[in-house]
């Protein structure tokens, strides 16, 4: 039976080799002679290059979940920013058209839209947010800001390995793109609370 962290050696190779190479090009043969094992030895425990993508992402998903009201803007930046760190570790996933309708990626997009919109909706309760800040924009702006997000992550890729650096820098940059495009609907309160959370 292998440790936990020779399952997690398992894990980030396989990540590494299908960001890096694509997924349809990585054969089990292969993955298992990055490894240092036989082919039986994976097989034993991932018997499908399927499975590992599904705990893959099972675990990527499971970072990106939040418990609890979103009374802040930092909260909301937060979840915008684990969207993109998701991402950047799982390129192939959301790069990858045949995973496109997988059944893991509708349902954790459909949670953090809804998460999003609900806290969009609290901190407009809370003044953060200006009254005209309806439940329609917000569900127009929402999905403007996530419909980017795999188009960002292409010109990202496109750079030939980028660095982890150059990724963060971007990233980064993207994260208060976000916010250009939030700020024109927040309140003097949440002009403050941005200024202060932006540093």
């Amino acid at each position: 039976m292998a440790t936990a962290p020779e399952r997690d050696a398992m894990l980030a190779t396989a990540r590494y080799l299908f960001n890096t190479q694509g997924y349809d090009r990585v054969s089990m043969r292969q993955l298992a002679e990055e490894l240092h094992m036989a082919v039986g030895n994976l097989t034993y425990y991932f018997p499908r290059k399927q499975q590992i993508v599904e705990e893959l992402m099972d675990q990527s998903f499971a970072l990106t979940r939040t418990d609890g009201p979103v009374t802040s803007l930092a909260q909301i930046d937060g979840m915008l920013s684990r969207m993109l760190d998701t991402l950047l570790r799982n390129s192939f996933f959301f790069l990858d058209e045949a995973f496109a309708g997988d059944r893991r990626n509708k349902e954790h997009h459909g949670y953090l839209r809804g998460r999003m919109l609900e806290g969009l909706e609290n901190l407009t309760a809370l003044g953060l947010f200006r009254s005209d800040f309806t439940p329609e924009i917000r569900e127009t702006v929402l999905s403007m800001l996530l419909m980017t997000h795999v188009t960002w992550l292409r010109s990202q890729m496109r750079a030939h390995t980028p660095s982890a650096e150059a990724l963060q820098k971007a990233k980064a940059a993207f994260l208060r793109a976000h916010w250009v495009i939030l700020t024109p609907y927040l309140t003097p309160r949440g002009l403050e609370e941005l200024t202060k959370m932006q540093g």
